[in-house]
């Protein structure tokens, strides 16, 4: 994976249908230009996933950030999936349809900025933000590489549980278009994401937040940007 950079972004073609004619297949290509200009920010970010781990700080503390005086330590944050439920982060990253159903009908993607894949846009036009390059991974790893694509050097992972293959340790389990707690899930697709984008952008300072049932993979040790804290070391870091 190369370190890619939203100033660098103008754009991209996505697909929009396609025919068929005696069994050949012709796409039809569309531009859809970035909407988004993010470069006037401190630098700092938190992605907040929906591990059981943050519920022992309050989110809405992370919305209402200020960052000290004059905004110097402000975090931008990057949400998940049905975080919208809890709070407005400044990106909503969400490919789920259903979920992308709900957050439209709801009337939170009016007013905020959420990001979903081409075929989300396209259902709900004029609605949505395309999220760059088209990456089909899950949800926590799109806001990280979200963060590092808008140049910030210092990112929080608040809620990055990983799965005991045991439970659906989430938030959220349970509710709509989730699975239940008793569930068993798998994360080791999804960790070998992160340490994709761990990997490419170096220079980046990650720290993951530890809490509750939390798990650190194994291969997580060999990413020596990435280091671990307690929400206790998170709060004090981030002035919240």
């Amino acid at each position: 994976m190369q370190k890619l950079y939203r100033t660098d972004y103008e754009g991209e073609f996505v697909v929009d249908g396609f025919v068929l004619h005696q069994g050949k297949r012709t796409e039809n290509r569309i531009f859809v230009p970035n909407t988004l200009v993010n470069n006037a920010h401190t630098k700092n970010a938190v992605i907040i996933g929906n591990g059981t781990s943050r519920k022992s700080l309050n989110v809405k503390k992370v919305e209402q950030h200020a960052g000290g005086h004059l905004g110097k330590r402000r975090l931008q944050s990057y949400g998940c999936n049905a975080l919208y439920r809890d709070m407005s982060p400044d990106f909503l990253v969400c490919i789920n349809p259903f979920l992308i159903n709900e957050i439209v009908k709801s009337g939170y993607a009016d007013k905020h900025i959420v990001m979903s894949n081409a075929s989300n846009v396209k259902t709900h036009p004029g609605v949505l933000h395309l999220f760059p390059y088209g990456h089909t991974w899950c949800a926590g790893a799109l806001a990280t590489w979200l963060a590092c694509f808008d140049g910030h050097q210092k990112i929080y992972l608040l809620g990055f549980d990983n799965q005991n293959e045991h439970s659906n340790n989430n938030v959220y389990a349970g509710t709509a278009h989730y699975a239940t707690a008793d569930t068993p899930a798998r994360s080791q697709k999804w960790e070998g994401q992160m340490k994709r984008i761990f990997d490419a952008y170096d220079d980046v300072d990650f720290a993951w937040v530890a809490g509750g049932i939390s798990r650190f993979p194994e291969e997580w040790n060999y990413c020596l940007n990435l280091r671990q804290i307690t929400i206790h070391d998170f709060v004090l870091e981030a002035d919240l």
